[in-house]
């Protein structure tokens, strides 16, 4: 058993909150950036059963990409895989990048959604034409909502202000 705060940090530096020097940190990564299975092993989030009701429509009519930063050589792949297994995407469109913003430009996107505040911050400004939605979780508590970034609990939530804009 873990206390909340173990499992869900209060911020987004959880390293640092913890006490974890750079270099433990930089030796944990370089494991990650190396596993065959970290990313594919992560466990589901709140809200996929969701996301997963509500994929096979929302394909239908929508182009869906799923944007990550994910380090490793396989990080994109593993991506994949884990959303074929969890949510049931045959062909997922998977981008590895850190620049959110500038994806979002390019690809033209409506609607992006992310659980980093900075991320957000760099859509609704290199991309102001995207509606941003921060996903709501403990470590990113300390950010107050703006008219740039929608502050939402689950994704459930985003849909349903994404349908009563219609």
């Amino acid at each position: 058993y873990l206390p909340t705060d173990a499992k869900d940090p209060p911020t987004w530096a959880w390293s640092e909150f913890r006490g974890y020097a750079a270099e433990e940190m930089s030796k944990v990564w370089d494991v990650i950036k190396t596993s065959d299975d970290f990313h594919l092993s992560l466990a589901e989030e709140p809200g996929c059963s969701t996301l997963r009701m509500l994929l096979p429509d929302l394909s239908r009519y929508h182009d869906i990409y799923f944007i990550t930063s994910r380090p490793g050589d396989s990080a994109k792949w593993q991506t994949e895989m884990w959303l074929q297994l969890h949510l049931g995407i045959v062909l997922p469109t998977v981008l590895i990048s850190s620049t959110k913003g500038l994806s979002c430009k390019a690809l033209k996107l409506d609607v992006y959604i992310d659980d980093n505040y900075d991320y957000m911050l760099d859509v609704a400004r290199e991309s102001p034409s995207t509606r941003g939605y921060l996903l709501d979780r403990s470590y990113n508590q300390q950010y107050l909502p703006t008219v740039l970034v929608t502050r939402v609990s689950s994704v459930g939530e985003m849909f349903d202000r994404e349908l009563n804009n219609l």
